[in-house]
């Protein structure tokens, strides 16, 4: 919803959707995240559920979103750290791929990589895409080594 309320404003420059982008993006800083960890819920001031790879990634990319309809390197740096977030806590350094659950996630019996997009794309397709433009943007060597692998690993999938 803040990817596409940030699109809505570049495109048309109204400013009540960049408000309402930003309203829900401090929602989600006020009540559904500490630091770099996001959760799954929140009720009465209390926290519950570390997020999932699917809560990192469309984070990731709504805040680059925001940065593209307004330029302010907080949105691109905020991007950067939850994508080092991800790539410490879900990323399979053996075969590539984002699994599901983190490290910091209940322990579940069986550890999956989502890579199916239906009506909404997978987390690996969106950390993909966000990989692809902060790379892109930062220059980080060591990120666009990670990207390369990821895109090998999206790519395998398909086959």
């Amino acid at each position: 919803m803040i990817a596409a309320l940030a699109m809505l404003y570049r495109v048309t420059g109204k400013e009540r959707y960049f408000a309402a982008a930003q309203k829900a993006r401090e929602f989600i800083v006020r009540n559904l995240s500490e630091g770099e960890t996001l959760f799954v819920s929140s009720r009465n001031g209390h926290t519950s559920g570390n997020g999932f790879l699917e809560d990192y990634a469309f984070h990731a990319l709504a805040l680059l979103e925001l940065y593209r309809a307004e330029w302010k390197a907080e949105y691109l740096e905020e991007a950067d750290r939850l994508c080092q977030k991800v790539l410490k806590d879900f990323w399979d350094e053996e075969n590539g791929g984002f699994y599901l659950s983190g490290n910091d996630n209940e322990k579940l019996v069986l550890t999956m990589k989502e890579t199916y997009d239906g009506a909404v794309p997978s987390g690996n397709s969106v950390m993909t895409y966000v990989m692809v433009r902060l790379s892109s943007l930062t220059g980080d060597s060591k990120l666009l080594e990670k990207t390369e692998r990821q895109l090998k690993f999206m790519a395998a999938q398909r086959t």
